[in-house]
C-alpha cells in the first residue's frame, strides 16, 4: 500500500504442526490481527481467525485491479459457463475453517459495520456458513453449501439482505446518500459434473429490488463492454450526454427452474425520464437468451415516444454472445401505433401498464 505497512507473526511448532501465533498487520488507520495453525497429518488441516477494528483495503484493490474505469470488459468468445469438471478434489486432501470478523470494513467505495466470514472444509464439503454485513440502514448476509453426491456436486445458495449497498457504480466522491441500495431474496440450489450442467440444472427464485438512487453511466458502461452499451443507449438516449442516471426505483422477479430462468413477471425500473421493462427468459444449459425490451417515455418531460430509439427490441443470441434483434411484426406495429408498448401481445400489454402504474 501507498502507507507505511507492518506485518508482524510468532510462529511456534514442529514440521508436522505449526502455529501462527499473536499475528499482527497495520497500515494506515487499519489493523488486523488472530492467529491459526497447519497441522500436516494424514488429513492436513488449516485453521485461520482473525478479528479487525478497521479494515480499510482501497489501496489493495487499487493495486490489483485497477481504476473501474479501466477494467477490459471479459472476453465473449467462451462460453459463460465452461463445459469443465467442478474441481471438487482440491477440497478432499485437507480440512481447514476460516472465521474472520471485522468491525469496520472500507473498500473503494464500500463501507460496512459487523463484517463475518465464517467457512469450513471438512471430509470434501465446503460449507459457508455465514458472510454478512450491515451498515447504517441496511444489511446482507448470505450462506452456500458445495458437496460431493456421487459422480455430481450439489450447490445452494440462499442471500438476504434489506437496504444493501454495494457500492456497484459508483466512484468514492458520490454521496453516500446517493448511492442505490438492494433489497435481496435469492434461494437457489442444483447438480452437477461440470459447471454447465450444474447451471442446467440449477432451480430457485430471485427477487431483487431498489428504491433508486444515482447510477453512473461510465462506470456502468465500461462495466458492461460494447453490447450492453449499445443496449443502454437504446433504452435510455441519455446515457451518453449525463454524467447520471437517476434511477428511481428497480424490480427483478425471476425463477429458475431446469435451468431455464424466466422473468415472472419481469424485471421494470424507472428512472426520472423513463420507464422500462423486460420479459422473456434464458436457457443457462444452451446458454440462449430470448428477452423483450420495452421503454415508455415518462409524461411531463417534454420528451416524446419517437425520441426513444427503439421503444420495443429484442435480444437474443448467447450469454457470452448477445445480440440485438428486429422483430417485423413488432415494428410494423410499433410504426403503427405510437406507443413504447407497440408489438407487445395484448396480454403482455396489459401486464406491462400494471407493472408500471405500480411504479407511478
Amino acid at each position: 500500500p501507498d502507507h507505511p505497512f507492518e506485518l508482524t507473526t510468532e510462529l511456534e511448532g514442529t514440521m508436522k504442526a505449526l502455529q501462527f501465533k499473536t499475528l499482527e498487520a497495520r497500515w494506515g488507520d487499519s489493523d488486523l490481527s488472530g492467529g491459526g495453525s497447519i497441522l500436516l497429518t494424514d488429513r492436513p488441516f488449516v485453521e485461520v481467525h482473525g478479528q479487525s477494528n478497521v479494515l480499510d483495503i482501497y489501496d489493495l484493490q487499487h493495486a490489483l485491479f485497477g481504476a473501474p474505469e479501466d477494467i477490459e470488459p471479459a472476453d465473449d468468445s467462451a462460453k459463460v459457463f465452461p463445459d469443465t469438471p467442478i474441481p471438487m478434489q482440491m477440497f478432499a486432501v485437507f480440512d481447514g475453517s476460516i472465521d474472520l470478523q471485522v468491525g469496520r470494513f472500507r473498500g473503494r467505495s464500500a463501507l460496512l459495520d459487523d463484517v463475518s466470514l465464517e467457512l469450513e472444509i471438512e471430509d470434501g464439503v465446503l460449507e459457508l456458513n455465514r458472510v454478512a454485513y450491515r451498515d447504517e440502514t441496511g444489511y446482507f448476509n448470505a450462506s452456500a453449501l458445495l458437496k460431493p453426491e456421487g459422480d455430481a456436486v450439489y450447490l445452494e445458495l440462499v442471500v438476504q439482505g434489506e437496504d444493501a449497498d454495494f457500492g456497484l457504480f459508483t466512484t468514492t466522491e458520490q454521496p453516500r446518500d446517493s448511492v442505490p441500495r438492494y433489497s435481496l431474496d435469492v434461494d437457489i440450489w442444483g447438480r452437477g459434473q461440470t459447471v454447465s450442467e450444474l447451471a442446467g440444472n440449477l432451480n430457485g427464485k430471485l427477487l431483487i429490488s431498489s428504491d433508486g438512487g444515482e447510477i453512473n453511466n461510465v462506470l456502468l458502461e465500461a462495466f458492461a463492454g460494447d453490447f450492453f452499451s449499445n443496449v443502454l443507449e437504446t433504452l435510455n438516449p441519455f446515457v451518453k450526454s449525463e454524467e447520471f442516471t437517476q434511477m428511481e426505483c428497480l424490480v427483478l422477479n425471476a425463477a429458475i427452474s431446469d435451468g431455464r430462468l424466466k422473468m415472472a413477471p419481469g424485471f421494470v425500473m424507472r428512472t426520472d425520464r423513463l420507464n422500462m421493462f423486460v420479459y422473456g427468459s434464458a436457457n443457462l444449459e444452451r446458454e440462449r437468451l430470448d428477452l423483450s425490451l420495452a421503454t415508455q417515455a415518462r409524461q411531463g418531460i417534454g420528451l416524446s415516444a419517437a425520441s426513444i430509439t427503439n421503444p420495443y427490441f429484442k435480444v437474443g443470441g448467447t450469454l457470452a454472445a448477445p445480440a440485438l434483434e428486429l422483430d417485423p411484426t413488432s415494428a410494423a406495429i410499433a410504426a403503427s401505433v405510437a406507443t413504447a408498448t407497440a408489438g407487445l401481445s395484448i396480454l403482455v400489454r396489459g401486464l406491462f401498464d400494471r407493472l408500471m402504474g405500480c411504479l407511478l
